[in-house]
């Protein structure tokens, strides 16, 4: 069986609140918003806000899974979230290859975000 990864799905507490600050975080605007999702067209992926006020499920926030970012400066990146006020959950840190931080956003959700470290043997 072949699976393609084709989408991920966060539930946001405040939609407008969201896209603002994803609008910002991934540097481009939202690709198409209807009743219940709003969609960011990323390279290989759609990333999706999905808009709990308006649906008739029962929705739970944050914690329910981490969303990975890499990036070319990760220093630079988790200045810019420290200048954000946002919460800091994993300190800018070497782990294995990368360097990697994990905030979280404006609705909860944990977000890890990395840079690759070569080492030159």
């Amino acid at each position: 069986m072949k699976i393609k990864f084709e989408s991920a799905s966060i539930a946001v507490q405040d939609l407008d609140r969201a896209i603002e600050f994803y609008e910002w975080f991934l540097d481009r605007k939202v690709s198409s918003r209807g009743k219940f999702l709003t969609k960011f067209e990323l390279d290989n992926m759609d990333f999706v806000l999905f808009d709990s006020k308006n649906s008739p499920h029962d929705t739970s926030y944050g914690d329910n899974c981490i969303l990975n970012f890499e990036v070319e400066d990760v220093e630079s990146c988790f200045r810019a979230i420290k200048e954000k006020n946002l919460e800091v959950t994993l300190p800018l840190m070497k782990m294995g290859g990368r360097v990697v931080f994990i905030f979280k956003d404006t609705e909860g959700n944990q977000i890890e975000v990395f840079s690759l470290v070569w080492l030159i043997v």
